[in-house]
């Protein structure tokens, strides 16, 4: 809703607008010159189906955020890291050879 309110003043106002946002690790670019380019509320977006990065990294204040926030914690703690851990078992066999490897440089 912002960004249409911030459009319609740049319209009516005759003001050009560089609009800019992210979505996760996406980003996007968008200059909206009155009477010149499409304006931003000629068209409308689709739903988004991804929630953006920073609102589960900072606040994530609906249930669906939660929920996502959720298992994104889960698969770090239950399958990232262990996945890590025992990738690294496989590559030293001892941990007298990672104390070794460690000494050494």
């Amino acid at each position: 809703e912002a960004r249409r309110y911030i459009d319609s003043r740049s319209v009516a106002n005759l003001r050009p607008l560089l609009d800019s946002g992210t979505m996760g690790t996406k980003g996007h670019t968008e200059v909206i010159v009155p009477h010149l380019t499409e304006y931003y509320n000629s068209h409308r977006d689709h739903p988004e189906e991804e929630i953006p990065f920073c609102t589960l990294k900072s606040f994530p204040a609906t249930i669906e955020h939660t929920i996502q926030w959720a298992r994104d914690k889960f698969e770090s703690s239950f399958s990232h890291k262990p996945s890590l851990f025992n990738r690294f078992w496989q590559i030293y066999q001892s941990a007298e050879e990672v104390l070794r490897r460690v000494q050494c440089g």
